[in-house]
């Protein structure tokens, strides 16, 4: 099957999804989670692709696209949702959800027949999963924790971030322009006495250095934070599904679902607004 859509009884098998509804699917449903928790999975133009060479790249800019390959092969690389028309008056399934007034606040239908985006753990969406879990990108990703986890065992928070600028070989100029954290903080995290980091630095740094889930969780634990509280859960999906997007493109969603943006001084100076 090589259509984005195709049609089943009442209901449609889709490979969209946006990211307004990536966040509610993974607030209700666990085997979700379960799928995009170590990174197998990023969210690119409204699909939530295998991240790995063959379905993702990055353009002259540096941003993140699907593949020719994967545009025209969706079938083979991207996680299919079931999409069901539910009628009448109310609120749609995650209608519990607070989206914030930037989301149009609680979801409401009013008369209209709103689309309401189901993931189950099918047969196609398990062969997604095997083949993420399959792929080189994934084991050399999973041997260099390893080896990064042995390395740092010891480490504070300051230390280990050092730690992954020197692993990424990234320059001061670089860190700072990819995190938009300025150099005084930079000469913190290099001295390894860098006490109490504001959770938004933090965040900041873990999308900035492309850390994902692998690496982010343990170094926001390591600061003394946590993403399990449900106001965090957009910082959780930017580490689960916007791995490898830039600091402006997570700000972006941030934005859209109503959440505090990353930097957002610095972030709003830089782009104007």
């Amino acid at each position: 099957m090589n259509s984005a859509e195709s049609e089943s009884h009442d209901s449609l098998a889709s490979f969209f999804i946006s990211s307004i509804e990536t966040t509610m699917v993974f607030l209700s449903n666990t085997e979700f989670q379960n799928y995009v928790s170590d990174g197998d999975f990023v969210y690119l133009d409204g699909h939530l692709v295998i991240n790995d060479p063959r379905f993702v790249e990055r353009n002259a800019e540096g941003t993140l696209q699907l593949t020719a390959y994967a545009r025209s092969h969706l079938d083979e690389c991207c996680l299919m949702f079931e999409v069901s028309p539910k009628k009448g008056r109310g609120s749609v399934e995650y209608a519990w959800i607070d989206l914030g007034e930037k989301s149009g606040g609680s979801a409401d239908t009013g008369t209209s027949s709103a689309p309401v985006p189901v993931f189950n753990s099918d047969v196609h969406n398990q062969k997604m999963l095997g083949k993420a879990k399959s792929t080189t990108s994934f084991a050399a990703l999973t041997e260099e924790y390893r080896k990064f986890n042995r390395l740092t065992s010891d480490f504070n928070f300051a230390q280990t971030v050092y730690a992954h600028i020197k692993r990424l070989d990234i320059s001061q100029r670089l860190f700072s322009e990819k995190t938009l954290l300025d150099d005084r903080t930079y000469r913190k995290i290099k001295s390894g006495n860098w006490e109490n980091p504001e959770f938004d630095a933090v965040m900041a740094i873990c999308v900035g250095l492309a850390l994902g889930t692998t690496f982010g969780l343990p170094l926001i634990e390591l600061a003394g934070y946590s993403l399990s509280r449900d106001d965090r859960v957009p910082y959780r999906i930017l580490l689960d599904c916007f791995r490898g997007h830039s600091i402006f493109e997570c700000n972006r969603y941030l934005d859209e679902y109503g959440a505090t943006l990353l930097r957002e001084k610095e972030y709003r100076t830089f782009v104007g607004i």
